[in-house]
Formats: C-alpha cells, sequence, structure tokens
C-alpha cells in the first residue's frame, strides 16, 4: 500500500510540473505599456489573419484606429494612426545580409543607433542635406518560424514612432488556443 501512495505521488508531481513546464514555453501575458492595447492578428476582420497577438498603441496614442491588411510583399501590414505602420514577413536571409543591403544604398549614408543581432534601428541621411529617415528591422522568432519586422519605407517616420514601433515587433507572439 505504502508503494502505490509512493508511485501516486510521484505520478501527480510529475504531471503538475510538466504542466507547468509547458505553459512557460509560450508567453502570452506580455505586459502592455500605458495606453497600448493587444491587437489580434488572426481575428475575423482583419483583411490577412495570422495566428499571433501583437502590442500597438492605442488611438490616443497612434491618433487612429488599427488597420490589418495585406501588404504588396505578401506580408502583413499594420498601421495604427500616420506614425505606425510596420510589415510582418516570413524571414528571407539574415541580419548581416541585409544590413549589407541597406548599407549599400549607394544614396544614404546609414548609422546605426541600435545595433543587436536580431534588431537594428537606423538612420539614413544623404549627406549635404537635412534629409534624414529613421527606419528599423527586426528577426522575431515565433513558434518554429522565423518574421522579419519593418517600418513600411514609403512613409516618413521620426526617431520616437521608429521606437515605439520596435517596441510592438518586440511583442510578437503566438495567440494561445483556446
Amino acid at each position: 500500500m505504502k508503494k502505490l501512495i509512493s508511485y501516486c505521488s510521484i505520478a501527480a508531481l510529475l504531471l503538475v510540473i510538466s504542466c507547468k513546464n509547458s505553459s512557460e514555453e509560450v508567453n502570452t501575458d506580455i505586459a502592455l505599456l500605458p495606453g497600448w492595447e493587444v491587437l489580434d492578428l488572426s481575428a475575423p476582420q482583419t483583411s490577412y489573419g495570422m495566428p499571433f497577438l501583437i502590442n500597438i498603441p492605442g488611438p490616443d496614442i497612434s491618433k487612429g484606429v488599427a488597420h490589418v491588411a495585406e501588404s504588396s510583399a505578401g506580408g502583413t501590414q499594420v498601421n495604427a494612426g500616420s506614425n505606425f505602420n510596420l510589415e510582418i514577413l516570413p524571414a528571407v536571409g539574415d541580419m548581416a545580409a541585409k544590413k549589407t543591403e541597406i548599407s549599400n544604398d549607394g544614396i544614404f549614408k546609414i548609422s546605426y543607433l541600435v545595433d543587436e543581432p536580431n534588431l537594428i534601428l537606423y538612420k539614413a541621411e544623404i549627406e549635404g542635406t537635412d534629409v534624414a529617415q529613421f527606419h528599423f528591422l527586426a528577426f522575431i522568432k515565433v513558434g518554429n518560424t522565423n518574421y522579419e519586422i519593418a517600418d513600411v519605407k514609403d512613409v516618413e517616420y521620426n526617431e520616437a514612432s521608429i521606437k515605439m514601433m520596435v517596441d510592438a515587433a518586440k511583442t510578437l507572439r503566438d495567440k494561445p488556443k483556446a
């Protein structure tokens, strides 16, 4: 009888430990910044659903309502107001290749404000002019797939707007299964 109780106790303990570990592997409880909201990219009202969640600035900060659509490159574009416009694509290549591509632009002088293995924030300037643009690129792994998240390039952003998009990109995650 003591052996049976011992075996049952061990089995119960293993069950509790395995349940705890599986829930820790997927972090769906990323803290919201003040004034931010969670956007469900798989929601039926979005025109291009992905099974992800991402935190974005709410209407009081972005001065606009969130809109999700398929981008011209086949990715998912998330827009919230005029200063928040990012695109999520399956990653092609790596950060080193992307940095080489950016640096070989030929028009802009590039200076990296943030240069991390999976994130760059950079300033692109035309020397001798007041023209300066800010951009970012992040590689985020969700599940087993790497995604490339960047600002949409046909819009000019200030550094604060780019930093806001970087904060959002870092929150891309799997949507918990119901």
